[in-house]
């Protein structure tokens, strides 16, 4: 990896539930992101993904641990301190039409982040500052004074990428940002993304469900089950030899369109799904996992170094 970035030491979250239950939203997850690298997070719906991602960013605080920037905990830091911070960590929604105000033209929603951070001299030098991002991420001047009514969801996700981008942040969580397009579109988007990335030398946290648009723009991966990471390393490492059976299910229920290489899933993944009120003992996919053992129960798993260079949570793990 090259140097670090940003690190998650020990993240967890907790959200209240009423009558005095508890939602682990995220529970003890630590992780590393080097520069001008791209992290994958994949999950079910409810792992806690979208979470741990506003935490990095500190758009919610931990319920405990910390996270480092360039060295720097954020629970060491005043508000006056974070402030410049803020401007290096940006974020791109999954919905592009609810993520922008329908009030404001794409030059006004573009501009906002220049104009709060004093980036040009006037409003001139933002106007021009505006067009070159429209190009950067493909958008044609004449949309400049446009509604984003007026625009379809490839087109809206392309002002919501130039908004992250305008003041030349340094780490952008996507969060699921092609999950509301069409699949042609969902691919012009994600090599929007790499080339971005490429030219301006950003770091990308990148949450998805699909592990397929994962592997895609990924350099390493990060598996989420319940809250918890449960496989991680180098993106083609865990594709080509997942240790997890949780990996391995996500990998086989990808749709493949020669029948001969299909393969039975149902016997993997069992039973209903943990509810992170009342997480299970132990391992928190034992509930799920065909191999469960009564240690499963009784003992948490720790990552742990594998033979195909990952780390992965499972006690099956010699």
């Amino acid at each position: 990896m090259s140097g670090i970035l940003l690190e998650a030491r020990n993240l967890s979250r907790d959200f209240p539930a009423g009558h005095q239950k508890v939602v682990h939203a995220v529970s003890d997850v630590s992780l590393q992101i080097g520069e001008g690298e791209t992290l994958g997070i994949v999950g079910e719906s409810g792992c806690g993904k979208s979470t741990l991602g506003r935490m990095l960013i500190r758009m919610i605080p931990p319920t405990s641990g910390d996270v480092l920037f360039r060295g720097k905990a954020f629970s060491e830091m005043k508000e006056t301190e974070f402030h410049p911070i803020r401007r290096e960590l940006q974020m791109i929604f999954q919905d592009p039409y609810a993520s922008l105000n329908p009030r404001m033209n794409v030059r006004d929603i573009i501009a906002e982040p220049l104009e709060t951070w004093h980036v040009c001299a006037g409003k001139e030098e933002t106007t021009q500052r505006v067009l070159e991002l429209m190009r950067d991420v493909g958008l044609p001047e004449e949309f400049l004074y446009r509604y984003p009514h007026q625009f379809s969801g490839g087109q809206r996700q392309r002002i919501g990428i130039a908004r992250a981008i305008a003041a030349d942040p340094s780490l952008i969580v996507c969060d699921e940002p092609t999950s509301a397009l069409d699949v042609s579109v969902q691919n012009q988007i994600l090599n929007l993304l790499r080339e971005l990335q490429q030219a301006r030398g950003l770091s990308y946290l990148f949450i998805s469900h699909n592990i397929s648009v994962v592997r895609h723009i990924s350099d390493r991966i990060a598996v989420m089950f319940l809250g918890k990471i449960c496989e991680t390393g180098p993106t083609e490492k865990v594709f080509s030899a997942p240790r997890h059976p949780y990996t391995k299910f996500l990998l086989e229920a990808v749709p493949q369109p020669d029948p001969r290489k299909r393969t039975e899933t149902t016997a993997l993944l069992q039973g209903e799904p943990p509810s992170p009120i009342d997480p299970p003992s132990g391992c928190r996919f034992r509930t799920r996992c065909p191999h469960a053992t009564e240690r499963c129960a009784a003992e948490e798993p720790a990552l742990k170094e594998t033979a195909a260079g990952t780390e992965a949570a499972c006690h099956m793990i010699a």
